[in-house]
């Protein structure tokens, strides 16, 4: 195949694959890298469809490769990251995902996908903090302040401390206003006041308790 084919191959694909017929583009990114198994975009784009179709291990052999050939590229290493976090391969997903924010500071994607990682882990002081870096990079990105909420949710369930349910609102409203017809941040602002009245009345109830039983022993 030669260069032109494979730039003409290449543009088809293209195409294809902004049309959403994954399968079709990906046959013409493999008709290009069994011609020339060292081209960049062709490794990038298949190791991504074959992410999008959850075949994750396949997927990072195309990714890495594509890294070796561009390592600077701030998209492979993002979606390697993603692939290595469906593998639930932390430490590599953590590290692509940090190349990536090195790459291109001002970039919101790998800041949020990096956060999700550190919320599967619990690491939520960590994830608050790339969400609000993803927000400092794009603040109409609506579903990193939705994810604060769900993350403040998250502490509380942990440490059972009502102003992390005050914070999680303060997030969803953020999206509301943002937003009204974001569905989601209505329920679970919801869930948030439910909780947070729940939560209170039953701290009401153990403190009156508790002042009976100390008139009782009077």
């Amino acid at each position: 195949m030669k260069q032109n084919n494979i730039h003409d191959q290449l543009n088809i694909a293209l195409s294809l694959h902004r049309e959403g017929k994954l399968n079709d583009a990906d046959e013409k990114y493999e008709l290009v890298l069994k011609q020339d198994p060292n081209n960049f975009l062709a490794n990038h784009l298949h190791g991504c469809i074959l992410s999008q179709n959850s075949r994750f291990k396949d997927a990072v052999l195309y990714l890495e490769k594509a890294v070796q050939i561009d390592p600077k590229n701030y998209e492979v290493n993002n979606n390697l990251g993603i692939a290595y976090k469906n593998l639930k391969n932390k430490d590599k997903s953590e590290k692509y995902f940090k190349k990536a924010m090195l790459l291109n500071p001002t970039e919101y994607k790998a800041y949020f996908n990096c956060a999700n990682l550190y919320i599967d882990s619990e690491q939520y002081v960590n994830a608050i903090e790339l969400l609000k870096k993803a927000l400092s990079c794009n603040s109409s990105f609506m579903e990193a302040d939705h994810r604060i909420g769900e993350v403040y949710q998250y502490i509380f369930q942990t440490n059972r401390q009502t102003e992390n349910l005050y914070k999680s609102l303060e997030w969803f409203n953020r999206v509301i206003e943002k937003d009204s017809e974001y569905v989601d941040a209505y329920l679970m602002s919801g869930m948030s006041n439910s909780v947070s009245y729940t939560h209170l009345r039953a701290h009401e109830t153990r403190g009156n308790l508790g002042c009976r039983r100390r008139r009782e022993k009077k």
